[in-house]
Protein backbone atom coordinates (compact mmCIF):
# COMPACT_ATOMS: atom_id res chain seq x y z
CA UNK A 1 0.00 0.00 0.00
CA UNK A 2 2.53 2.55 0.68
CA UNK A 3 4.58 1.92 -2.74
CA UNK A 4 1.50 2.62 -4.32
CA UNK A 5 1.58 5.98 -2.53
CA UNK A 6 4.69 6.65 -3.52
CA UNK A 7 4.49 5.73 -6.88
CA UNK A 8 1.51 8.13 -7.07
CA UNK A 9 3.55 10.82 -5.92
CA UNK A 10 5.79 10.62 -8.55
CA UNK A 11 3.09 10.72 -11.43
CA UNK A 12 1.67 13.68 -13.24
CA UNK A 13 -1.83 13.27 -11.61
CA UNK A 14 -3.62 15.90 -9.81
CA UNK A 15 -3.07 15.85 -5.82
CA UNK A 16 -6.61 15.96 -5.03
CA UNK A 17 -7.12 12.43 -7.22
CA UNK A 18 -3.78 11.03 -5.75
CA UNK A 19 -6.17 11.65 -2.15
CA UNK A 20 -9.15 9.75 -3.30
CA UNK A 21 -6.64 6.75 -4.53
CA UNK A 22 -5.13 6.74 -1.07
CA UNK A 23 -8.90 7.15 0.56
CA UNK A 24 -10.04 4.11 -1.47
CA UNK A 25 -6.93 1.75 -0.86
CA UNK A 26 -7.45 2.60 2.37
CA UNK A 27 -10.89 1.26 2.09
CA UNK A 28 -10.08 -1.98 0.67
CA UNK A 29 -7.22 -2.52 2.61
CA UNK A 30 -9.55 -1.89 5.93
CA UNK A 31 -12.60 -4.01 4.81
CA UNK A 32 -10.67 -6.45 3.96
CA UNK A 33 -9.14 -6.89 7.21
CA UNK A 34 -11.92 -6.53 9.15
CA UNK A 35 -13.78 -9.14 7.14
CA UNK A 36 -11.42 -11.48 8.10
CA UNK A 37 -11.42 -10.53 11.64
CA UNK A 38 -15.05 -11.18 11.40
CA UNK A 39 -15.16 -14.43 10.07
CA UNK A 40 -12.51 -15.97 12.45
CA UNK A 41 -14.37 -14.30 14.97
CA UNK A 42 -17.32 -15.72 13.30
CA UNK A 43 -16.09 -18.81 12.99
CA UNK A 44 -14.89 -19.17 16.84
CA UNK A 45 -18.05 -18.05 18.66
CA UNK A 46 -20.48 -20.30 16.09
CA UNK A 47 -17.88 -23.60 17.20
CA UNK A 48 -18.03 -22.43 20.58
CA UNK A 49 -22.06 -22.16 20.38
CA UNK A 50 -21.69 -25.44 18.67
CA UNK A 51 -19.54 -27.57 21.40
CA UNK A 52 -21.76 -26.06 24.05
CA UNK A 53 -24.80 -27.58 22.58
CA UNK A 54 -22.89 -30.73 21.62
CA UNK A 55 -21.97 -31.07 25.14
CA UNK A 56 -25.61 -30.11 26.50
CA UNK A 57 -26.93 -32.45 23.99
CA UNK A 58 -24.35 -35.12 25.78
CA UNK A 59 -25.47 -34.20 29.18
CA UNK A 60 -28.57 -34.46 28.38
CA UNK A 61 -29.14 -38.01 27.22
CA UNK A 62 -26.10 -39.00 30.15
CA UNK A 63 -29.29 -37.38 32.76
CA UNK A 64 -31.57 -39.49 30.68
CA UNK A 65 -29.37 -42.52 30.55
CA UNK A 66 -28.84 -42.43 34.52
CA UNK A 67 -32.45 -41.58 35.52
CA UNK A 68 -33.13 -44.81 33.77
CA UNK A 69 -30.60 -46.60 35.41
CA UNK A 70 -31.98 -45.38 38.44
CA UNK A 71 -35.14 -47.27 37.90
CA UNK A 72 -33.55 -50.14 36.80
CA UNK A 73 -30.89 -50.11 39.78
CA UNK A 74 -30.86 -49.49 43.40
CA UNK A 75 -31.96 -46.43 45.45
CA UNK A 76 -29.88 -46.73 48.43
CA UNK A 77 -32.96 -45.22 50.36
CA UNK A 78 -34.00 -46.53 54.32
CA UNK A 79 -37.32 -46.88 55.39
CA UNK A 80 -36.62 -46.48 59.79
CA UNK A 81 -37.74 -50.10 61.02
CA UNK A 82 -37.76 -49.23 64.16
CA UNK A 83 -41.82 -47.64 64.32
CA UNK A 84 -44.13 -49.87 65.12
CA UNK A 85 -44.57 -51.51 68.74
CA UNK A 86 -41.47 -51.42 69.93
CA UNK A 87 -40.13 -52.62 73.31
CA UNK A 88 -37.33 -52.92 75.56
CA UNK A 89 -33.97 -51.80 75.65
CA UNK A 90 -33.70 -50.60 72.12
CA UNK A 91 -34.51 -47.90 70.75
CA UNK A 92 -38.10 -47.39 68.67
CA UNK A 93 -41.23 -45.63 68.55
CA UNK A 94 -44.35 -46.00 69.76
CA UNK A 95 -47.01 -48.32 68.85
CA UNK A 96 -50.20 -49.96 68.68
CA UNK A 97 -52.75 -49.99 65.06
CA UNK A 98 -53.68 -46.11 65.89
CA UNK A 99 -49.49 -45.52 64.30
CA UNK A 100 -50.14 -46.77 60.64
CA UNK A 101 -49.65 -44.09 59.31
CA UNK A 102 -45.76 -43.31 59.30
CA UNK A 103 -43.56 -41.28 56.95
CA UNK A 104 -39.98 -42.71 55.59
CA UNK A 105 -36.97 -41.93 56.91
CA UNK A 106 -32.99 -42.22 55.43
CA UNK A 107 -30.85 -44.52 56.30
CA UNK A 108 -28.56 -45.95 53.49
CA UNK A 109 -28.04 -49.16 54.73
CA UNK A 110 -31.48 -50.64 52.68
CA UNK A 111 -31.48 -50.81 49.14
CA UNK A 112 -34.42 -49.81 47.56
CA UNK A 113 -35.82 -50.78 44.02
CA UNK A 114 -38.12 -48.48 42.28
CA UNK A 115 -41.48 -51.02 43.01
CA UNK A 116 -40.08 -50.92 46.39
CA UNK A 117 -40.45 -47.42 46.41
CA UNK A 118 -44.10 -47.60 44.78
CA UNK A 119 -45.50 -50.52 46.95
CA UNK A 120 -44.73 -48.42 49.97
CA UNK A 121 -47.10 -45.61 48.61
CA UNK A 122 -49.69 -48.26 48.05
CA UNK A 123 -50.32 -49.55 51.94
CA UNK A 124 -51.88 -47.18 54.52
CA UNK A 125 -48.68 -48.49 56.47
CA UNK A 126 -46.22 -47.44 54.37
CA UNK A 127 -44.58 -50.49 54.43
CA UNK A 128 -42.81 -51.91 51.30
CA UNK A 129 -44.20 -55.34 49.90
CA UNK A 130 -42.13 -58.38 50.70
CA UNK A 131 -42.22 -59.45 46.88
CA UNK A 132 -40.00 -56.45 46.52
CA UNK A 133 -37.15 -56.85 48.69
CA UNK A 134 -34.25 -57.15 47.16
CA UNK A 135 -32.71 -60.54 47.84
CA UNK A 136 -28.95 -60.15 49.42
CA UNK A 137 -27.60 -62.91 47.90
CA UNK A 138 -28.80 -65.59 44.81
CA UNK A 139 -28.55 -68.42 47.41
CA UNK A 140 -30.14 -68.72 51.10
CA UNK A 141 -27.31 -68.78 53.29
CA UNK A 142 -26.97 -69.73 57.29
CA UNK A 143 -25.05 -65.97 58.03
CA UNK A 144 -24.66 -62.73 54.99
CA UNK A 145 -21.33 -61.35 55.03
CA UNK A 146 -21.96 -58.73 57.40
CA UNK A 147 -23.30 -60.80 60.22
CA UNK A 148 -26.81 -61.08 59.33
CA UNK A 149 -29.30 -64.18 60.26
CA UNK A 150 -32.70 -65.58 61.56
CA UNK A 151 -33.08 -67.91 64.12
CA UNK A 152 -36.60 -69.32 64.35
CA UNK A 153 -38.13 -69.84 68.11
CA UNK A 154 -40.98 -71.47 69.65
CA UNK A 155 -42.05 -69.27 72.48
CA UNK A 156 -44.55 -72.54 74.07
CA UNK A 157 -47.93 -71.50 75.28
CA UNK A 158 -46.42 -68.47 78.14
CA UNK A 159 -44.66 -69.89 81.01
CA UNK A 160 -41.00 -68.96 80.82
CA UNK A 161 -40.36 -71.99 82.69
CA UNK A 162 -41.97 -73.72 79.38
CA UNK A 163 -39.18 -72.33 77.11
CA UNK A 164 -36.62 -74.54 75.93
CA UNK A 165 -33.74 -74.72 77.06
CA UNK A 166 -31.87 -73.83 73.34
CA UNK A 167 -34.75 -70.76 73.20
CA UNK A 168 -34.07 -69.49 76.55
CA UNK A 169 -30.17 -69.10 75.62
CA UNK A 170 -30.88 -67.40 72.87
CA UNK A 171 -33.13 -65.02 74.20
CA UNK A 172 -30.93 -64.18 77.64
CA UNK A 173 -28.09 -63.84 76.06
CA UNK A 174 -28.54 -61.77 73.17
CA UNK A 175 -29.16 -64.06 70.60
CA UNK A 176 -25.83 -65.83 71.05
CA UNK A 177 -25.78 -68.78 73.82
CA UNK A 178 -22.50 -69.56 73.78
CA UNK A 179 -21.34 -65.16 75.31
CA UNK A 180 -23.51 -63.89 77.53
CA UNK A 181 -22.09 -60.69 77.12
CA UNK A 182 -23.00 -59.91 73.73
CA UNK A 183 -26.58 -59.11 73.26
CA UNK A 184 -26.21 -55.29 71.95
CA UNK A 185 -26.66 -57.02 67.89
CA UNK A 186 -30.16 -59.26 68.13
CA UNK A 187 -33.10 -57.69 67.06
CA UNK A 188 -36.53 -60.03 68.91
CA UNK A 189 -39.75 -59.31 66.61
CA UNK A 190 -42.22 -61.40 68.69
CA UNK A 191 -45.79 -62.25 67.89
CA UNK A 192 -48.51 -60.27 69.94
CA UNK A 193 -49.36 -63.25 71.88
CA UNK A 194 -46.12 -63.68 73.11
CA UNK A 195 -46.36 -63.62 76.97
CA UNK A 196 -45.31 -60.22 78.90
CA UNK A 197 -43.49 -62.87 81.27
CA UNK A 198 -41.48 -63.94 78.26
CA UNK A 199 -40.42 -60.92 77.33
CA UNK A 200 -39.79 -59.55 81.03
CA UNK A 201 -37.34 -62.16 81.00
CA UNK A 202 -35.64 -60.67 77.86
CA UNK A 203 -35.59 -57.33 79.02
CA UNK A 204 -34.23 -58.67 82.48
CA UNK A 205 -31.41 -60.59 81.34
CA UNK A 206 -30.90 -59.08 77.90
CA UNK A 207 -31.64 -55.49 78.46
CA UNK A 208 -29.72 -54.49 75.27
CA UNK A 209 -31.69 -56.46 73.03
CA UNK A 210 -34.20 -54.76 70.72
CA UNK A 211 -37.36 -56.00 71.13
CA UNK A 212 -39.95 -55.06 68.40
CA UNK A 213 -43.70 -56.90 68.89
CA UNK A 214 -45.57 -57.76 65.65
CA UNK A 215 -49.10 -55.35 65.28
CA UNK A 216 -51.98 -58.53 64.66
CA UNK A 217 -54.71 -56.92 65.43
CA UNK A 218 -58.38 -58.32 63.84
CA UNK A 219 -58.54 -57.15 60.45
CA UNK A 220 -54.83 -55.83 59.91
CA UNK A 221 -53.00 -59.15 60.11
CA UNK A 222 -51.67 -58.85 56.59
CA UNK A 223 -50.18 -55.22 57.04
CA UNK A 224 -49.03 -56.96 60.10
CA UNK A 225 -46.73 -59.86 58.57
CA UNK A 226 -45.55 -57.44 55.81
CA UNK A 227 -44.35 -55.46 58.60
CA UNK A 228 -42.17 -58.42 60.07
CA UNK A 229 -41.12 -59.27 56.96
CA UNK A 230 -39.64 -55.78 56.88
CA UNK A 231 -38.30 -55.61 60.15
CA UNK A 232 -35.88 -58.86 59.54
CA UNK A 233 -35.51 -57.43 55.97
CA UNK A 234 -34.04 -54.21 58.42
CA UNK A 235 -31.79 -56.35 60.71
CA UNK A 236 -30.31 -58.17 58.56
CA UNK A 237 -29.46 -55.34 56.16
CA UNK A 238 -27.45 -53.96 59.51
CA UNK A 239 -26.33 -57.43 60.52
CA UNK A 240 -28.24 -58.29 63.27
CA UNK A 241 -28.87 -61.35 64.72
CA UNK A 242 -32.75 -61.72 64.15
CA UNK A 243 -35.03 -63.52 66.71
CA UNK A 244 -38.19 -64.52 65.50
CA UNK A 245 -39.83 -65.23 68.26
CA UNK A 246 -43.35 -67.29 67.58
CA UNK A 247 -45.93 -67.90 70.60
CA UNK A 248 -46.37 -72.09 70.90
CA UNK A 249 -44.20 -73.97 68.09
CA UNK A 250 -43.66 -72.28 64.86
CA UNK A 251 -44.25 -74.97 62.65
CA UNK A 252 -48.15 -75.84 64.73
CA UNK A 253 -50.24 -72.96 62.87
CA UNK A 254 -47.99 -70.39 63.40
CA UNK A 255 -47.22 -69.87 59.80
CA UNK A 256 -43.63 -70.44 60.83
CA UNK A 257 -43.11 -72.60 57.02
CA UNK A 258 -44.52 -69.58 55.15
CA UNK A 259 -41.68 -67.13 56.88
CA UNK A 260 -39.07 -69.76 56.31
CA UNK A 261 -40.05 -69.16 52.59
CA UNK A 262 -39.89 -65.85 52.71
CA UNK A 263 -36.58 -65.86 54.57
CA UNK A 264 -35.15 -67.87 51.59
CA UNK A 265 -36.57 -65.43 49.09
CA UNK A 266 -34.21 -62.82 51.13
CA UNK A 267 -31.42 -65.08 50.70
CA UNK A 268 -31.34 -66.24 54.52
CA UNK A 269 -31.64 -69.83 55.80
CA UNK A 270 -33.49 -70.18 59.12
CA UNK A 271 -32.47 -71.82 62.06
CA UNK A 272 -35.13 -73.19 63.43
CA UNK A 273 -35.52 -73.87 67.48
CA UNK A 274 -38.90 -75.46 68.52
CA UNK A 275 -41.35 -74.75 70.96
CA UNK A 276 -43.86 -76.60 73.35
CA UNK A 277 -47.29 -76.20 71.42
CA UNK A 278 -50.34 -75.03 73.02
CA UNK A 279 -52.13 -77.91 70.98
CA UNK A 280 -50.95 -80.03 73.74
CA UNK A 281 -49.23 -78.15 76.33
CA UNK A 282 -52.28 -75.88 77.21
CA UNK A 283 -55.19 -78.71 77.87
CA UNK A 284 -52.88 -80.49 80.27
CA UNK A 285 -52.29 -77.19 82.23
CA UNK A 286 -56.02 -76.96 82.24
CA UNK A 287 -56.12 -80.27 83.50
CA UNK A 288 -57.69 -81.51 80.40
CA UNK A 289 -56.28 -84.61 78.64
CA UNK A 290 -56.76 -84.86 74.76
CA UNK A 291 -56.71 -88.71 74.64
CA UNK A 292 -57.97 -91.00 77.34
CA UNK A 293 -58.53 -94.97 77.30
CA UNK A 294 -61.91 -95.92 76.30
CA UNK A 295 -62.75 -92.08 75.73
CA UNK A 296 -60.70 -90.27 73.06
CA UNK A 297 -58.60 -92.62 71.06
CA UNK A 298 -57.48 -90.18 68.41
CA UNK A 299 -56.35 -86.29 68.38
CA UNK A 300 -57.14 -83.70 65.74
CA UNK A 301 -55.50 -80.29 65.56
CA UNK A 302 -57.41 -77.68 63.81
CA UNK A 303 -57.59 -73.53 63.05
CA UNK A 304 -60.02 -71.41 63.44
CA UNK A 305 -58.92 -68.90 60.13
CA UNK A 306 -58.43 -70.95 57.38
CA UNK A 307 -55.96 -68.25 54.35
CA UNK A 308 -57.35 -64.81 54.04
CA UNK A 309 -60.24 -65.51 56.62
CA UNK A 310 -61.71 -68.24 55.40
CA UNK A 311 -63.37 -70.94 57.98
CA UNK A 312 -61.37 -74.69 57.47
CA UNK A 313 -63.05 -77.76 56.78
CA UNK A 314 -64.00 -79.67 59.80
CA UNK A 315 -63.79 -83.06 60.39
CA UNK A 316 -66.25 -85.25 60.67
CA UNK A 317 -68.15 -86.56 64.63
CA UNK A 318 -66.12 -89.72 66.04
CA UNK A 319 -67.45 -90.09 69.57
CA UNK A 320 -64.11 -91.43 70.84
CA UNK A 321 -62.60 -88.33 68.80
CA UNK A 322 -61.08 -84.96 70.62
CA UNK A 323 -60.84 -81.65 68.50
CA UNK A 324 -58.31 -78.98 69.59
CA UNK A 325 -58.65 -75.37 67.99
CA UNK A 326 -55.80 -72.98 68.12
CA UNK A 327 -56.59 -69.52 67.24
CA UNK A 328 -60.59 -69.93 66.85
CA UNK A 329 -62.20 -68.00 70.43
CA UNK A 330 -62.29 -65.00 67.65
CA UNK A 331 -65.24 -66.77 65.86
CA UNK A 332 -66.00 -69.06 68.17
CA UNK A 333 -69.90 -68.73 68.32
CA UNK A 334 -69.79 -69.46 63.87
CA UNK A 335 -67.56 -72.57 64.99
CA UNK A 336 -70.15 -74.15 67.79
CA UNK A 337 -72.39 -73.59 65.04
CA UNK A 338 -70.39 -75.57 61.85
CA UNK A 339 -69.66 -77.99 64.56
CA UNK A 340 -73.08 -79.19 64.93
CA UNK A 341 -75.07 -78.13 61.28
CA UNK A 342 -71.53 -79.29 59.24
CA UNK A 343 -69.61 -82.03 61.33
CA UNK A 344 -72.68 -83.81 62.66
CA UNK A 345 -71.31 -82.55 66.27
CA UNK A 346 -74.28 -83.56 69.87
CA UNK A 347 -74.47 -80.09 70.62
CA UNK A 348 -74.52 -81.14 74.23
CA UNK A 349 -70.85 -82.22 73.60
CA UNK A 350 -68.34 -80.68 76.39
CA UNK A 351 -65.88 -77.90 75.13
CA UNK A 352 -63.26 -76.19 77.27
CA UNK A 353 -61.54 -73.21 77.06
CA UNK A 354 -58.03 -72.39 78.12
CA UNK A 355 -57.08 -69.06 78.02
CA UNK A 356 -53.34 -67.74 78.64
CA UNK A 357 -52.18 -70.98 79.44
CA UNK A 358 -49.58 -71.28 82.06
CA UNK A 359 -49.48 -67.44 82.76
CA UNK A 360 -50.75 -66.21 86.12
CA UNK A 361 -53.94 -65.20 84.51
CA UNK A 362 -54.75 -68.74 83.52
CA UNK A 363 -58.67 -69.65 83.30
CA UNK A 364 -60.22 -72.82 82.30
CA UNK A 365 -63.64 -72.10 80.86
CA UNK A 366 -66.04 -74.92 80.62
CA UNK A 367 -69.39 -75.95 78.87
CA UNK A 368 -70.51 -77.23 76.12
CA UNK A 369 -71.00 -76.46 72.33
CA UNK A 370 -74.73 -75.31 72.76
CA UNK A 371 -73.39 -73.17 75.59
CA UNK A 372 -69.96 -72.34 74.90
CA UNK A 373 -70.01 -68.79 73.10
CA UNK A 374 -72.34 -67.24 75.64
CA UNK A 375 -70.12 -68.00 78.70
CA UNK A 376 -67.06 -67.27 76.89
CA UNK A 377 -68.48 -63.58 75.96
CA UNK A 378 -69.89 -63.32 79.32
CA UNK A 379 -66.33 -63.52 80.49
CA UNK A 380 -64.72 -61.89 78.40
CA UNK A 381 -62.11 -64.93 77.23
CA UNK A 382 -59.51 -63.50 74.75
CA UNK A 383 -56.80 -65.01 73.07
CA UNK A 384 -54.65 -66.53 73.35
CA UNK A 385 -57.09 -69.01 73.87
CA UNK A 386 -56.45 -72.85 73.36
CA UNK A 387 -60.41 -74.96 72.45
CA UNK A 388 -60.46 -78.66 73.61
CA UNK A 389 -64.04 -80.00 71.91
CA UNK A 390 -64.48 -84.15 73.04
CA UNK A 391 -65.69 -86.09 75.63
CA UNK A 392 -61.98 -85.80 77.34
CA UNK A 393 -62.89 -81.95 78.98
CA UNK A 394 -64.59 -83.30 81.77
CA UNK A 395 -62.66 -86.82 82.42
CA UNK A 396 -60.75 -85.12 85.27
CA UNK A 397 -63.68 -83.18 86.33
CA UNK A 398 -66.04 -84.10 88.95
CA UNK A 399 -69.60 -82.92 90.08
CA UNK A 400 -71.18 -82.90 93.42
CA UNK A 401 -74.79 -84.36 94.17
CA UNK A 402 -76.23 -80.78 92.61
CA UNK A 403 -74.22 -81.07 89.34
CA UNK A 404 -72.14 -78.64 89.86
CA UNK A 405 -68.43 -79.27 89.21
CA UNK A 406 -65.76 -79.92 92.03
CA UNK A 407 -62.58 -78.17 92.14
CA UNK A 408 -61.29 -79.92 94.93
CA UNK A 409 -57.55 -81.10 94.69
CA UNK A 410 -57.27 -79.16 91.93
CA UNK A 411 -58.74 -80.46 89.10
CA UNK A 412 -59.37 -77.36 87.61
CA UNK A 413 -56.36 -74.33 88.12
CA UNK A 414 -55.74 -71.43 86.37
CA UNK A 415 -52.65 -70.62 87.42
CA UNK A 416 -50.48 -69.57 90.74
CA UNK A 417 -50.30 -66.28 92.17
CA UNK A 418 -47.93 -63.94 91.13
CA UNK A 419 -47.30 -63.41 95.15
CA UNK A 420 -47.72 -66.87 96.05
CA UNK A 421 -47.13 -70.47 94.78
CA UNK A 422 -50.94 -71.83 96.01
CA UNK A 423 -53.01 -72.48 93.01
CA UNK A 424 -55.92 -69.92 92.34
CA UNK A 425 -58.74 -72.09 91.54
CA UNK A 426 -61.34 -70.36 88.67
CA UNK A 427 -64.31 -73.13 87.34
CA UNK A 428 -66.59 -71.46 85.06
CA UNK A 429 -69.83 -73.15 83.71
Amino acid sequence: MYNKYRMMQHSDLPLSFHALIIAVCYCCYYCHTTNHNHNEQYAAVTGFMLQQQARSTSTLIIQQQQQQQRKQQHLFLFVDPSYGESVGGGEGGGGGPSNHHRTMETNPLIKYSQAMLESCQKNEWGIPASSTLEPFGPTPQAQLPNGGRITLVGSGPGDPELLTMKAYKLLTAGGDDTDTTNNNNTLVIADRLVSDEILDVIRTEAPHTDIKVARKFRGCAEFAQEEIYFWTYAGLAQGKHVIRLKIGDPYVFGRGGEEVLQFRKFGVEATIVPGVSAAFSAPLLGNIPVTHRGVSNQVVMCTGYGREGTSPDLIQYHEEQTIVFLMAVGRLRTLADRLVTMAGYPSETPVGIIERAGCPNQRTVVGTIATIADIAEQHNVQAPSTIVVGKVVNVLLEKDEDGVISTVDGLIQTATSATSSTPITEVIM
